[in-house]
């Protein structure tokens, strides 16, 4: 799994809780950050593995939080129309210190831990490659339970405690079903997230002539507007589809937040 980045819009989201060490981060970013950190979760329902990998970034300028957020958050039912079928553009955020904002990997400690109320479900391992510091798990995990919360030790990156990992939702596609074809004037209906108003639902597809990448909202249905149908044109006719569910939330603490990206497919 490597996620590439798209610039998007975004309205923040932000989580409850307290601002100590020892808690959850807190509600509001009050500040500009001076640090964020990325962390995934995904999920393949195929392969029934899993995961997990994180980033932390030093911003060369502090930086408001909403504008963090928007390297990450796709836009809603925004359609990228490609002619060159070769050429897949992944509409997911990039686990990597975004570009357009100038920062450089740090440390957040030896290891992340990943919980629930099962015990230790991961351990992250920092690895550097080429200065580069990021943390991943040494191999594929079965499928995460409920109520997953991040320890973070804390080195350069503070010390976070507790954070909240939302839980996965199966992602239910009736149309297309498996086996047909996506047609331009297809409309596309799944089982809504509950509860999770920044959740996406990001879709990639192609035929011999044609890609078209989508992140839309995550209401349970969406038909092609007029104007994608018509660069995608009549014969447009794709299979099979990629369909995956991704949730977005960033909780802060003083000037350093976290983005947390959970995703199924």
């Amino acid at each position: 799994m490597r996620l590439l980045l798209l610039n998007t819009f975004l309205v923040a989201t932000l989580l409850s809780g307290c601002g100590s060490d020892d808690v959850a981060p807190v509600t509001e970013a009050t500040v500009p950050l001076s640090d964020y950190g990325v962390i995934h979760v995904d999920h393949n329902t195929g392969t029934a593995q899993t995961q997990l990998d994180a980033v932390f970034c030093d911003l060369v300028t502090p930086t408001a939080a909403a504008t963090v957020d928007g390297q990450f958050l796709n836009e809603v039912d925004r359609c990228v129309v490609s002619n060159d079928s070769a050429t897949v553009t992944d509409i997911t955020a990039s686990l990597v210190c975004s570009t357009d904002l100038p920062a450089q990997s740090i440390s957040a400690g030896s290891n992340l831990t990943v919980s629930s109320a099962f015990g230790t479900y991961a351990d992250l391992v920092q690895q550097e490659t080429d200065g580069a510091i990021n943390y991943t798990v040494n191999n594929p995990l079965p499928r995460p339970p409920n109520g997953l919360t991040l320890d973070i030790p804390g080195a350069t990156f503070p010390r976070f405690s507790a954070v909240s990992i939302p839980d996965l939702q199966d992602l239910v596609v009736s149309s297309p079903a498996a086996g047909e074809v996506l047609r331009s004037d297809t409309t596309i209906t799944w089982t809504a997230a509950s509860n999770s108003p920044d959740s996406r639902l990001l879709l990639t597809a192609s035929d011999a002539d044609v890609t078209v990448n989508c992140s839309l909202a995550d209401d349970g249905s969406f038909t092609f507007s007029a104007a994608t149908q018509a660069q995608l044109g009549e014969l447009f006719a794709a299979s099979p589809v990629s369909i995956q569910r991704q949730n977005f939330t960033s909780p802060t603490r003083g000037d350093s937040g976290l983005v947390i990206i959970t995703s199924i497919r």
